[in-house]
């Protein structure tokens, strides 16, 4: 019983500390994207993908957070909403550059027009829900 108890606190612990790292995770993956974005590097593809879905995957964390007005989720929230989304997607690039830079595939392409799609739309949604809870924000 004293072993459940202990797991339990680990784990409230460890979904905390997750929790906090959420944005400088958000940032850290944003940076990362934008640099492979703006300076493409031979065979760093993959790792610009990987950093796309990561990107996608805390961003719906974090909406689902905000959602439901976890304090913890508060900074992040508002950090991503004042600096107007990722900023991957302001830069401007071409997909032809990315295709020759990481000597892409079609099939890989399209992934990452899948991706970045899939990002707007997050982003969007996160928009709508960070307005919902504005009065939470004040």
């Amino acid at each position: 019983m004293m072993a459940l108890a202990s797991l339990k606190i680990t784990l409230m612990m460890f979904g905390v500390c997750q929790c906090q790292r959420l944005g400088p995770q958000l940032f850290t993956a944003d940076r990362n994207i934008t640099l492979l974005v703006r300076s493409p590097l031979q065979g760093e593809g993959g790792r610009l993908l990987r950093f796309m879905v990561t990107y996608l995957r805390l961003l719906s964390t974090l909406i689902v957070r905000v959602s439901k007005r976890l304090e913890h989720a508060r900074r992040a929230a508002r950090y991503l909403y004042k600096h107007n989304g990722p900023k991957f997607l302001r830069v401007k690039f071409t997909e032809d550059s990315l295709v020759k830079a990481f000597r892409w595939s079609i099939v890989e392409l399209r992934h990452f027009r899948f991706l970045k799609s899939e990002t707007v739309s997050e982003y969007e949604l996160f928009t709508k829900c960070y307005k919902a809870n504005l009065v939470w924000f004040l």
